[in-house]
């Protein structure tokens, strides 16, 4: 009996602070739980016990376990709690069980939105991890466990025990930095990458946590689109992180999303690369869902296999999902040859895969590469570009969405759309085999381009196209149509222009790509197949291609790049034909003589 009031039923718990009772309140008749210190722990664990109770006084949320009372009896100290039937995080995964993407969504709201309320009083919790998080049949997910929480109004020692737990721990905590609001994100985010992919992410703790370079966030197989997610809340800088109201937002937008078909599985990533060793399936009741009224900063959609039970680690699913957003103001496109697609990128995130450079001459002017330089194995090429929507895929689901796309053999494609038919679109490419995680390197590139557009305004030059640019040309406008309608089967009214009309398709009127009409800057092509030919004043080549297709590159203007080397700006015909290859490069040239005759003066 506790002082005359509470009997102790059962012992439910123990650690190394204390153990904890199921207990009955005689007075109000009704179930609690008491945390009591060790018995022989003395003055100073009860001293401790005391200080989790005054910290736990200060948090009042649905999410975190409610403290009643705190009752001192001598030298030993009792905390008087809510009672939750529940089972903790770490015995449901000790069981080799592994929840689902939406019950991992589900429990991140909860507590990231306890976590909201903590940070909001000044209080960091320090030791976020699977035993410190209950769960009930229900779905219902309570934060538990002050026992090291800092609150920044009182000054604080610890002694004995390490105070917090390396496997959860943030970067910065395992440099020796004091915890902070990031790093109980950090840990949230280990612990719901541990929930969904049934093991740790990195292992019993980050290897050396004051290297940045070293850093890399793990691949997720099961996650889907939660894994975009999590990997921001698995930063290693701390001011990247999501706060986490910011990161209870982005779970519950994930929750609330609609339900989208499912896309095939993606082809192998390449040698090397395997999933985690498989666990058993857990059958419990499916979690509830969340209101859809929400402001979300950075979300992702649901897919259809999202609503399923607990799911057994096989091979990872993914799919093509909508990642809504909501900037303040939707941005406006304007005159494109203003916009600067440089703007959404930055080097520096991806640094953490490898070395980096901007190459701001490289495609189209509508596009802008960083390539990632990963050593032994092809460099990765991320393209971001401004690109006209062709209408398929999923419709924006709020101002500004992001697409996520399953990985192909080379590629992996993330598209940001904006106000249509206007989205931005982020393809990390290789040539070659290659174990790169190209998803990965697309997420954070996807982000940094959202980051920037959530201002509501496109990122913009004025000075970037020059006067006598091929850019100030229409790529549709340029060809004569008595010349385009030899191609047989295409009407040359029918065109599809692309943005700012540096690029433009011609379709056979059965369906399927004619004509492709394109700018483009750099270095001019090097083909061994490639013949040179003479457009007017305009020197050029032909190459035949092994798809049937024959391709034309006229050399318009000469140009010098920031480092003073020659580029060139340039003019691309592409047509495809069922004829004999020397028919379809005679077609090709003549389209590219008369796109040609009409390009401005140099």
């Amino acid at each position: 009996m506790v002082a005359d009031r509470y009997r102790l039923d059962d012992l439910i718990g123990s650690g190394g602070m204390g153990v904890v009772w199921r207990a009955t309140d005689l007075h109000l008749r009704r179930v609690v739980a008491i945390k009591q210190a060790r018995p022989g722990g003395g003055v100073r664990d009860a001293e401790q016990l005391h200080r989790e109770a005054q910290n736990a006084a200060r948090v009042h949320h649905a999410n975190a376990v409610t403290l009643f009372d705190s009752v001192r009896i001598g030298a030993e100290c009792f905390l008087i709690m809510e009672y939750f039937e529940s089972t903790s995080l770490d015995r449901i995964l000790a069981e080799g069980y592994v929840l689902s993407p939406k019950q991992v969504a589900h429990i991140g709201v909860q507590i990231a939105g306890a976590l909201a309320v903590l940070h909001a009083n000044e209080i960091v919790h320090r030791d976020i991890k699977p035993g410190n998080i209950l769960v009930a049949a229900d779905g219902t997910a309570k934060l538990t466990d002050f026992g090291i929480s800092r609150w920044s109004g009182a000054t604080q020692t610890h002694t004995g025990a390490l105070a917090w737990t390396p496997s959860y721990g943030a970067p910065e905590v395992g440099a020796g930095m004091p915890a902070t609001p990031a790093s109980d994100v950090f840990s949230l985010g280990v612990t719901l990458f541990y929930a969904v992919e049934g093991k740790l992410p990195f292992g019993a703790g980050i290897s050396d946590p004051r290297r940045e370079s070293a850093f890399q966030v793990p691949t997720t197989f099961r996650a889907g689109p939660l894994g975009l997610v999590l990997s921001q809340l698995l930063l290693f800088r701390e001011d990247q992180r999501p706060s986490a109201a910011r990161a209870r937002d982005m779970f519950q937008g994930l929750l609330a999303g609609s339900t989208l078909p499912v896309a095939p599985p993606p082809a192998p990533a390449g040698p090397g690369r395997t999933g985690p060793t498989s666990r058993r399936r857990l059958r419990l009741v499916a979690l509830a869902g969340v209101g859809a009224v929400v402001v979300l900063a950075f979300t992702v959609g649901v897919v259809s296999w999202f609503g399923r039970g607990l799911m057994p680690t096989g091979s990872p699913p993914t799919g093509s999902t909508a990642v809504p957003d909501t900037p303040t103001v939707l941005p406006a496109v304007g005159d494109p040859r203003t916009v600067d697609p440089c703007k959404l990128t930055d080097p520096h995130p991806l640094k953490r895969f490898g070395p980096t450079r901007r190459d701001v001459d490289y495609g189209n002017f509508n596009r802008c590469d960083v390539l990632v330089d990963m050593g032994a194995e092809p460099t990765v090429d991320v393209q971001v570009q401004f690109e006209i929507s062709d209408g398929t895929g999923q419709p924006p689901a709020g101002p500004l969405s992001i697409e996520l796309l399953p990985r192909s053999n080379d590629s992996c494609l993330r598209r940001i759309r904006l106000a249509p038919p206007v989205m931005v679109s982020v393809r990390a490419k290789v040539k070659g085999s290659s174990t790169a995680d190209l998803c990965a390197i697309a997420d954070v590139a996807t982000k940094t381009a959202a980051d920037v557009l959530r201002s509501g305004e496109i990122p913009r030059d004025s000075t970037r196209i020059r006067t006598n640019s091929i850019a100030n040309a229409d790529a549709c406008r340029l060809p004569d149509g008595n010349v385009v309608s030899r191609i047989p089967d295409v009407d040359p009214a029918n065109t599809d222009p692309g943005f700012g009309n540096w690029e433009c398709y011609w379709e056979y009127g059965s369906g399927g790509k004619a004509l492709f009409i394109r700018f483009s800057q750099g270095e001019p092509g090097n083909s061994t197949s490639s013949i040179p030919v003479q457009l007017g004043s305009y020197s050029a080549t032909v190459t035949p291609k092994n798809d049937g297709s024959c391709e034309v590159n006229a050399l318009y203007r000469e140009y010098y790049d920031v480092d003073q080397k020659p580029k060139w700006e340039q003019l691309v015909v592409t047509v495809w034909a069922a004829q004999p290859l020397d028919q379809v490069c005679g077609m090709a040239r003549d389209v590219a003589a008369s796109a040609a005759e009409h390009l401005p003066p140099r």
